[in-house]
């Protein structure tokens, strides 16, 4: 009995280790399975990872060929510029020159054609043209001459006026008028006026975002300012041009239980890119606000003064046929 029963547990046993020992291979075959499963992940993600590599050094090439790309599209539009710059400088120039010219030539015939009435001018006071081809022959020549002063002539009689009339020399026009859209609150010292609504800005030479007019040309301008400030307070103000005041302007209502304005006006010559602007006195402060509301307007005007000349008779019409001149 005892002898079975030691079998008996001996078997037992022996089958309690062999199935330990065939749990322990499956996880060890499972570990192993696990095993491989990551060395393929990790080797994919090795793969993943060179890809990436790959599209990182294409984009980086493509960045700094971008880069390169717009530094030579600076460069051009800096070469652009200062052509265009050049340009301007050289057209100015050349109008400069060519209104010389005519001014030259307009003095020259006026000069020449008497100051009686044109239907007598003669063939003798009217100068030819400088530019004719020389002739051939003396006849050629004089048939020339002939034709060229009888043209002159009918021109002259269809412009008979025995008094010179004014001719406004063509030119574009600038003329602006901005004025403050709300009150200006205690402005300080050396402080600029920004009149920042534009009623008026023929030519577009005032920039009512800083307040500033540039010149667009060489010429005379007219400017005038209106400042209005409250009761028993003052308003020191004064117009620059660049950095020079070259007018000023006092409402003061120190002393008086009403508002006050007061207006400024002064007529500048002025070359091109001179910046003209009001601001208030750099030494006296403004004692309260600057009005600008309803029926009340701080304002500020400026426009371009037009060359007016005295031509008549031929003078008149060769100009006038160049589209130089127009009545005024």
């Amino acid at each position: 009995m005892n002898f079975v029963a030691l079998f008996t547990c001996g078997i037992l046993q022996f089958c309690l280790i062999h199935c330990q020992v065939v749990i322990a291979s499956e996880k060890v075959m499972d570990q192993e399975y696990g095993n491989a499963q990551i060395y393929d992940l990790l080797e994919l993600l090795g793969t993943k990872i060179k890809e990436q590599e790959k599209k990182l050094r294409l984009l980086t090439e493509n960045d700094s060929h971008q880069t390169d790309l717009i530094n030579k599209l600076m460069k051009k539009n800096r070469d652009l510029e200062q052509s265009v710059n050049e340009n301007i400088k050289e057209i100015n120039y050349t109008l400069k020159t060519a209104c010389r010219s005519l001014a030259a030539v307009s003095e020259k015939v006026l000069t020449t054609v008497p100051t009686s009435d044109t239907r007598n001018t003669t063939v003798s006071n009217i100068p030819l043209k400088k530019t004719m081809r020389i002739p051939k022959s003396d006849k050629e020549r004089q048939n020339r001459e002939k034709a060229e002063a009888e043209k002159l002539d009918r021109t002259s009689r269809n412009f008979s006026r025995s008094n010179a009339d004014p001719i406004i020399v063509s030119d574009s026009p600038v003329a602006f008028y901005a004025y403050l859209s709300a009150n200006e609150k205690v402005p300080g010292p050396h402080h600029i006026l920004t009149f920042d609504y534009a009623k008026t800005n023929i030519g577009g030479a005032y920039n009512h975002f800083n307040g500033m007019f540039t010149a667009p040309t060489d010429g005379i301008y007219a400017f005038s300012w209106s400042i209005y400030c409250t009761y028993r307070s003052w308003a020191f103000t004064e117009i620059v041009v660049n950095s020079d005041a070259v007018g000023s302007s006092l409402a003061d209502s120190i002393g008086a239980n009403a508002d006050d304005t007061s207006t400024g006006f002064v007529i500048l010559e002025l070359t091109h890119s001179d910046v003209v602007y009001i601001r208030t006195n750099p030494d006296v402060a403004t004692t309260y606000d600057i009005v600008s509301e309803g029926r009340f307007r701080t304002s500020f005007s400026g426009w371009k003064l037009y060359l007016t000349i005295l031509l008549k008779g031929p003078c008149y019409n060769i100009l006038r046929s160049f589209k130089l001149v127009q009545h005024m």
